[in-house]
């Protein structure tokens, strides 16, 4: 379980990278506007991941469950990407490429945000969070007292 918990964490901060990337270069051309751009929420996301606390855990609940609600309610009726659709420009820059099907369903935020919210309820996960294991610099200086 711990192993495909790295390959699929690993494998969607690599998404987000290219995200990032890809909106970075947007915005550098005057295509994009950073206020509309997705950087933040990716930034935060990869911060909720890779730190492990119970308050970290509950935002990241919050935004998955958010993620979904902003999907499949505005993002329906929406003509433009909604708030929460971080894959939407990169959507769009593979319109000339013959797999964009195959790559756009790789990078869909809906499975995303709805695996996510089925992963981080699983007891594994849940205990990573809530009773995280120390690090050897996170250990106390202080002598134990017998």
């Amino acid at each position: 379980m711990n192993t495909l918990l790295k390959i699929g964490k690993w494998y969607w901060l690599l998404i987000f990278v290219i995200v990032i990337f890809i909106e970075v270069e947007q915005i550098s051309n005057y295509y994009l506007r950073f206020y509309r751009s997705h950087i933040p929420l990716l930034l935060f996301i990869g911060l909720l991941i890779f730190h492990r606390n119970w308050l970290s855990w509950l935002f990241f609940i919050f935004i998955c469950a958010f993620g979904l609600y902003n999907l499949f309610t505005w993002g329906l009726i929406a003509s433009s990407a909604t708030s929460m659709e971080f894959n939407y420009y990169l959507r769009h820059g593979l319109d000339g490429y013959p797999y964009r099907r195959i790559a756009s369903l790789l990078t869909a935020p809906e499975f995303f945000y709805f695996f996510s919210l089925i992963v981080f309820f699983t007891k594994p996960v849940r205990k990573k969070y809530f009773k995280p294991e120390k690090r050897g610099s996170e250990e106390s200086i202080l002598p134990q007292s017998s």
